[in-house]
């Protein structure tokens, strides 16, 4: 009986530990992401580029611009199940974001300019 019920806690645990691994994000270093094309227009923004990071799956940014400069985090899933989507594009409303004068790709304290003035 003791037996049975650590087996069943494990594959709780296990069970839990794998869903939340599904919906799990996380910041992709600006070093692992590569760069494809930025274009910064009258009115629109446009940023395509890859997750060079294995098994990672492109899954949304953060962006918010702060003292003229444009900070983008680039979100990714650990875990993917089915098609892997390491490929993002993201287009912007320039109007939704000021003036700014450098757009960056940040995690923490690690920067990376991607395009200036």
């Amino acid at each position: 009986m003791k037996k049975g019920l650590i087996i069943t806690l494990i594959i709780i645990i296990l069970a839990v530990g794998g869903i939340a691994m599904i919906f799990f994000t996380t910041t992709v270093s600006p070093e692992s992401i590569a760069i494809s094309e930025v274009n910064i227009g009258d009115e629109k923004i446009l940023i395509k580029g890859s997750i060079a990071e294995s098994g990672s799956s492109y899954s949304g940014e953060k962006i918010w611009q702060k003292d003229g400069v444009l900070y983008i985090s680039i979100k990714s899933k650990l875990v993917n199940f089915g098609n892997s989507f390491d490929k993002f594009n993201i287009s912007l409303e320039k109007k939704d974001y000021g003036d700014f004068s450098e757009v960056v790709l940040i995690k923490d304290d690690n920067k990376r300019t991607i395009w200036s003035k």
